[in-house]
């Protein structure tokens, strides 16, 4: 009996972890299907329901106690806001099994590992299948033919078959994230490939957040790494003049789009950074204020749509969860790193981009794609961890 179980816990370990590496697959599906036909049930849904099952499997049978004190306070919360908002039962629950995913995959994975029940190293095989997928994902939609314009407001930018922009942008974001920092760690010729392929995919995309994350980690990256070491500077050099030249049309497009943008298009430089964002947020919270219940519950996570979407998480994520919900989610997010990741250079630049995209850029936590990315951001950054010669250490849990 106890072989059978252990079989199982086993099972759902691995079935957990091979569904989240096919994320770049199942959303590429997702999206070629979806705009097809609106009565086909969205592939993209069911799949992250069934993540959600598989997460909340995994916590029970492994009897992970975090998530017993974690998940009733989530799950009250949800139930709380579906009976404040009996028209909109769906939406909200959607919403919340979105952002419950999120925080499951990063409790119940790090518990695991914590119990030895699962190697660090299947998280880096989860990464560096990402960081081969998603650039694969751009590129067999553009030799498809299927050219989707990833801004609403001009011809620039391409984000292959997948739905949401914004969505994308930050996975990709986590992608390039965690291949500096392993270049940082071992500097194996794969993760500079994979890196290069990553980064032409944020190009193409040419959303102003992700172009900031190369711009950020790859300072951060020269700073910390390239200058010790000439011969890598050089090459660096010699790599950035040509991809110049052999993506000078795209970056030449993306440079007179946001020329254009913070021209016509923005009041101030922070308005052009923020793609307008910050002109919603005084008529939000006189929305919010207006009534009590709002202010303590929130007017529905994901229903902002029925209110003011502000696109901004952490105020979207307030108005939607009330201050008590908010309080509580973002105790979760604080005491999970604080407490069990360790704060290093790495962990912390991560951390802190990922807070600055959170705040400005959006879509992230409570959504499908990023909130996934997000969860498995945070599972790397509790198994980053450093010795003193500030390098992985191999051995841990492994």
């Amino acid at each position: 009996m106890k072989a059978l179980q252990s079989s199982i816990k086993i099972g759902l370990i691995s079935i957990g972890l091979l569904l989240i590496k096919l994320m770049p697959l199942i959303d590429t599906a997702s999206g070629i299907l979806t705009p097809v036909d609106t009565s086909v049930v969205n592939i993209g849904q069911i799949y992250r329901l069934l993540v959600f099952a598989v997460l909340i499997l995994l916590a029970i049978k492994n009897n992970i106690k975090r998530n017993l004190y974690v998940l009733p306070l989530l799950i009250l919360f949800m139930i709380v806001q579906c009976i404040l908002n009996m028209n909109n039962v769906m939406q909200v629950i959607i919403a919340w099994t979105k952002l419950i995913t999120s925080i499951l995959i990063f409790i119940t994975y790090s518990s695991l590992i914590e119990k030895k029940h699962l190697s660090i190293k299947r998280i880096y095989d989860l990464l560096d299948l990402w960081a081969i997928l998603y650039p694969i994902a751009f590129i067999i939609p553009k030799l498809l033919g299927i050219d989707i314009v990833a801004s609403y407001d001009s011809t620039t930018g391409y984000k292959g078959a997948f739905y949401a922009v914004n969505e994308i942008s930050f996975v990709l974001s986590v992608v390039v994230m965690y291949l500096i920092i392993r270049l940082d760690q071992n500097l194996k010729r794969k993760y500079i490939v994979l890196l290069v392929l990553n980064i032409f995919c944020i190009i193409l995309l040419g959303t102003k957040s992700s172009l900031l994350v190369v711009l950020f980690f790859g300072i951060s990256f020269v700073y910390r790494v390239v200058f010790k070491r000439w011969f890598i500077l050089v090459s660096l050099i010699v790599a950035v003049f040509i991809g110049w030249c052999i993506f000078y049309v795209q970056i030449q497009d993306i440079i007179q789009r946001l020329l254009w943008q913070r021209e016509y298009a923005s009041a101030s430089n922070f308005d052009f950074l923020t793609s307008g964002r910050i002109r919603r947020i005084e008529q939000g919270f006189l929305m919010f204020t207006e009534n009590p219940l709002y202010i303590l519950f929130g007017w529905g996570l994901g229903l902002s749509i029925l209110h003011i979407g502000i696109e901004m998480d952490f105020i979207d994520l307030l108005f939607g969860v009330g201050i008590i919900g908010f309080i509580c989610i973002m105790a979760i997010y604080s005491i999970f790193y604080f407490h069990r990741c360790e704060k290093n250079y790495w962990n912390n630049l991560a951390l802190l981009t990922a807070s600055i995209l959170c705040c400005f850029a959006g879509h992230i936590l409570y959504y499908g794609q990023s909130g996934m990315a997000l969860g498995v951001l945070f599972l790397f950054l509790f198994i980053n961890k450093n010795d003193k010669n500030n390098r992985i250490i191999r051995n841990y849990t492994e």
